[in-house]
């Protein structure tokens, strides 16, 4: 699992990342990037830290799933937290 704590929590992921064919990588940051390398595994997630909706886009806590490589993609949630999403 990937942290970032706190109003301001920024993960930035700049290499590669991974998980068994059936693992997880979860996220769990305000602002999420991954300007660099792959994140590869059976499933990504990504929630914010703080009680807010994800917003997606240019301007969003989730910009994009650049680099992402994973089966699945779950967003809004992570490790049994509640989805709220905005688009």
């Amino acid at each position: 699992m990937l942290d970032a704590v706190g109003a301001s929590g920024t993960l930035s992921v700049g290499a590669n990342v991974s998980a068994s064919s059936t693992g997880t990588v979860s996220a769990i940051a305000n602002t999420f990037t991954d300007t660099a390398g792959s994140i590869t595994g059976g499933m990504f997630e990504y929630a914010p830290d703080t009680a807010s909706a994800v917003v997606l886009g240019t301007g969003g806590n989730l910009v994009d799933l650049t680099g992402v490589a994973t089966s699945n993609i779950r967003i809004g949630e992570a490790n049994g937290g509640t989805a709220t999403a905005t688009a």
